[in-house]
């Protein structure tokens, strides 16, 4: 096989492979894509969605699972159809989506604890700044002096009437 095959060729020819049943050849030459060629978005999810029919074909639904997570993490709106997919492909898929979508949630409200957790952090540390800086004003300010000389302010004007 030429070295100079663009991806595109070797996953056509990774996809003969597959449908031969030539699995580790079509695997290898799929990641050879993906880890020597710099992809369009498309064409990743192109490798990845062999590597989920070899993964199905050895019976590994984990691992097909954790391809499509990674298709959909490219395109959330990856939705495979039995026109173009196996049923049991779309349905690991719908359960991967499934996983995918409480994956998401889960970051999203992490994401806003974390948030939250900052916020909290930042007005501790201001009002700890506050309470020192009063602190050491108030200290500074009386330094050195006598109490029995510190001069008593005014009294304030009468309210008018």
């Amino acid at each position: 096989m030429a070295n100079d095959q663009t991806c595109s060729e070797k996953l056509n020819k990774a996809e003969e492979y597959y449908y031969d049943d030539a699995l580790d050849e079509a695997q290898a030459l799929v990641l050879d894509c993906l880890n020597n060629f710099t992809l369009e978005k498309k064409e990743r999810i192109r490798a990845y969605t062999i590597l989920v029919r070899i993964s199905l074909a050895r019976e590994n639904k984990d691992a097909a699972k954790k391809i499509l997570l990674k298709i959909f993490t490219l395109d959330p709106t990856y939705q495979p159809t039995t026109e173009q997919e196996t049923p049991r492909y779309v349905n690991v898929a719908s359960e991967a989506k499934q996983e995918f979508i409480a994956q998401s949630k889960t970051t999203e409200s992490q994401k806003q604890s974390s948030e939250k957790a900052n916020t909290l952090w930042l007005w501790m540390g201001a009002g700890v700044a506050v309470v020192v800086t009063t602190i050491v004003l108030v200290v500074s300010g009386s330094a050195g002096e006598n109490p029995d000389q510190l001069q008593s302010l005014s009294n304030p004007p009468p309210f008018p009437q």
